[in-house]
């Protein structure tokens, strides 16, 4: 039976976030507040360091949860780790992050080098044959991320290809810990240091259509966001004995991921529920 690397349904509990991921930010205000943050990832979030990452047109959400994972050492920079421990202002953070999601998504650089082709038939098909799933079934097609779950689906398509690696290496080794489902590092264990290579030097060279970004997320604050086909506008106010709740879906349409978060008691665990 084929074997996909996807997490089809997760549940995991999430211990509570200083940030709250509730306020709704302001681009003009994040834009001055983002001077530091422009040193390196660009005046509108478009790194021109290939070991950067670029944030232009990046899910609001994904960033506030990146700042978050740099605070509680689920991910570890020696750049970057200081930065986010000194954003302790949920407005301040939210700002900053909704100015670079509201910037013109990052853009790759088409070329021809001999690794796009293979890199393009492992993102979107996976290896069958080793039981390796597809990368688009969560990253989307073009690696675009998904319009929903943004927190944990990503823009990529058009990111600096030493960061995509490196980051793949860093799922590969474990020392990224940020993915709930554990698909990437998975993934990335599964793949050799060719295979890598290529789906980075797709993912590079990969351009995306002109989007303008919300100014925060369907899945943020105390919402739950349905993605069902017949539920695709539904959204409800959800509150469970002082729990969020957040679910997000691949941009096909499966791999569900659903986590709660407590709210306001730092360091509490709270079963997740089907």
């Amino acid at each position: 039976m084929r074997r996909l690397l996807y997490a089809c349904v997760v549940s995991v509990n999430v211990v509570s976030s200083p940030m709250g991921f509730a306020a709704d930010g302001n681009a003009a205000a994040g834009k001055a507040k983002s001077l530091l943050c422009q040193s390196c990832h660009g005046a509108n979030g478009k790194s021109v360091e290939p070991s950067i990452p670029s944030l232009a047109g990046q899910h609001v959400d994904y960033i506030l949860k990146q700042i978050y994972d740099f605070q509680i050492e689920n991910r570890s920079d020696p750049m970057m780790s200081p930065v986010a421990h000194t954003l302790t202002s949920e407005q301040d953070t939210h700002d900053i992050a909704t100015y670079f999601a509201t910037q013109p998504v990052m853009q790759g650089t088409l070329g021809k080098n001999a690794q796009v082709p293979r890199g393009k038939a492992i993102y979107e098909n996976g290896i069958p044959a080793r039981g390796i799933g597809s990368c688009k079934q969560c990253h989307g097609p073009n690696g675009k991320g998904s319009a929903q779950g943004m927190a944990l689906f990503p823009v990529i398509g058009g990111q600096n290809k030493t960061y995509i690696l490196k980051q793949l290496n860093d799922f590969k080794t474990e020392k990224r810990n940020t993915d709930p489902s554990g698909t990437m590092a998975g993934l990335s264990k599964q793949l050799n240091k060719e295979e890598l290579d290529a789906v980075a030097e797709y993912l590079a060279a990969r351009r995306q259509r002109p989007h303008v970004a919300p100014p925060h997320s369907d899945i943020a604050g105390n919402r739950e966001v349905r993605t069902g086909a017949a539920e695709r506008a539904g959204r409800l106010p959800k509150r469970h004995a002082g729990v969020r709740k957040y679910s997000g879906r691949g941009p096909d349409g499966g791999g569900v991921v659903i986590y709660r978060e407590p709210l306001g008691r730092t360091g509490a665990q709270v079963p997740a529920r089907q």
